[in-house]
């Protein structure tokens, strides 16, 4: 009897630390709530993990919300600073073929979050080699990397972008 009134009980503790454990976020959803998120990014769903780029050490997590899609994105430091990480993920929205494209990107160090925090704000301009509306905050803290991407937020009112960017900012390195 005791044995089994034992395992019943195990098995009760188990389940409970399962269904806690699976209403925790965990992996970079961790770092900012639904709540956080939809203040800042005008309502939001709650954010899902995506594991694609998980092989490469960078792990993610997206919200559906009512400016686009919001990502943060986290990885471990290899030596770059927050303007250099900043600077490689902006090739991915510049043409290649327009050299003085990266010379019309504009790099604001933001104070106050992590070690060093970088944000870009740059929306679609195909004369001058932007190929794509860029809102990002790059933020260094220890050996990690946060990166928050809203596209979205290039559209609009670039210190408006840059408040948004840098609440959430606050937010998800204060957990990083």
């Amino acid at each position: 009897m005791y044995f089994k009134s034992t395992m019943c009980a195990l098995t009760c503790v188990c389940a409970a630390l399962a269904t806690a454990s699976a209403a925790t976020p965990e992996g970079t959803c961790r770092l900012l709530t639904t709540a956080e998120v939809s203040a800042a990014l005008s309502g939001s769903k709650s954010g899902k993990a995506n594991n694609s780029r998980r092989e490469y050490g960078i792990t993610t997590c997206e919200w559906d919300t009512g400016r686009g899609r919001f990502a943060a994105q986290t990885w471990k430091a290899q030596g770059n600073s927050a303007k250099q990480e900043a600077e490689g993920l902006m090739l991915g929205n510049l043409d290649p073929l327009k050299r003085a494209a990266q010379s019309h990107v504009r790099y604001e160090d933001v104070t106050g979050i992590g070690e060093q925090a970088v944000a870009v704000i740059e929306p679609k301009d195909t004369k001058h080699g932007i190929l794509s509306d860029a809102a990002m905050l790059v933020i260094r803290r220890d050996q990690e990397f946060l990166v928050l991407i809203v596209p979205d937020l290039a559209r609009e009112d670039r210190q408006a972008a840059l408040q948004t960017l840098r609440t959430l900012g606050h937010s998800a390195a204060s957990r990083l």
